[in-house]
């Protein structure tokens, strides 16, 4: 169970904070802050998440984090409309327009407002992630990619899609799944006009306007990302690589490769044989089966066992 400090961590005009928290030794410059953050401790009075196990000690801090499952970016950006979840994050994009303290990435020519957004764009070069989920081992560039991704673990997927039964514990990933069944390309590269389902993908795809940054030595081929570099380089020395007949497309394994190979079909094979709906992948097919005619079936077994 993951519980949250939403206490702000105020200084005094000098910098000095007053009040320490005798478990922890986290200091804050008023006795309220300093109340608020020892209820972590004594686990009174905390606000609980409807959706996660996740815990807070205000209503603001609780407020702010169900964003992560609704989606909801209240804050807009009134020159480019692009939007947040956060004031703050409004404040620092907006330096973007203002070129104010802008930071260069030293890798291709992206320009970032903190020291902070610099640190986690290059890790879109470097391959580096530095946040490792202590359940399953899987890694991330930004924390709040991992806390993201450990609502997996609490088995909460409150989120169906209609159209093939697959399920999600946030909102949002859903709606950003639903864009595959609609074909709706919302992110446009300002380079090359080329649209694509998420802002995610059209960053990783923003990478490849950029100077191509790790070159491999064996054969001298150039990458823009460290990960595609070691994958390529498996090649080389032996190791399997699973590639796509269609396009040569290098996959880590073969589980990758199959799911990549559906992109070149549009085929849905895979047909329901109670209500007749087609997908595209066998576990899609299995999903909607359990969603949608489990419970169907067990209510006939009853009506049927009661007679």
């Amino acid at each position: 169970m993951e519980i949250a400090d939403a206490v702000p961590k105020d200084k005094d005009s000098c910098g000095e904070k007053l009040h320490g928290c005798e478990q922890c030794g986290k200091s804050f410059k008023n006795k309220h802050t300093l109340t608020l953050h020892q209820r972590l401790h004594t686990g009174r009075n905390l606000l609980c998440c409807p959706l996660c196990d996740k815990k807070w000690t205000t209503k603001d801090g609780l407020s702010v984090h169900m964003r992560v499952h609704t989606g909801e970016r209240p804050f807009k950006c009134d020159q480019c409309g692009k939007s947040f979840s956060l004031k703050i994050t409004l404040t620092q994009h907006q330096k973007l327009h203002t070129g104010e303290n802008l930071l260069c990435c030293s890798f291709c020519d992206k320009k970032c407002t903190s020291k902070k957004s610099l640190s986690v764009h290059t890790r879109n070069h470097t391959g580096e992630r530095p946040f490792t989920c202590d359940q399953c081992g899987s890694s991330f560039k930004q924390k709040n990619s991992l806390q993201q991704h450990s609502l997996v673990h609490t088995g909460k997927r409150d989120f169906i899609c209609d159209e093939c039964g697959k399920s999600f514990g946030q909102l949002s990933h859903l709606r950003t799944h639903q864009l595959i069944h609609t074909g709706e390309k919302k992110h446009p590269c300002d380079q090359c006009g080329k649209a694509f389902l998420s802002q995610a993908v059209l960053k990783r795809h923003k990478l490849t306007h950029s100077e191509r940054s790790f070159p491999c030595d064996e054969c001298g081929k150039c990458f823009t990302r460290k990960d595609s570099l070691d994958l390529h380089k498996r090649m080389h020395i032996g190791q399997d690589v699973y590639c796509c007949e269609t396009c040569g497309k290098a996959c880590p394994t073969l589980g990758h490769l199959e799911k990549h190979e559906t992109s070149h079909s549009k085929g849905r094979r895979h047909v329901c044989d109670q209500c007749g709906k087609t997908f595209k992948w066998k576990r899609s097919l299995m999903r909607h089966e359990r969603v949608s005619h489990e419970d169907k079936c067990s209510q006939q077994s009853d009506a049927f066992l009661s007679k």
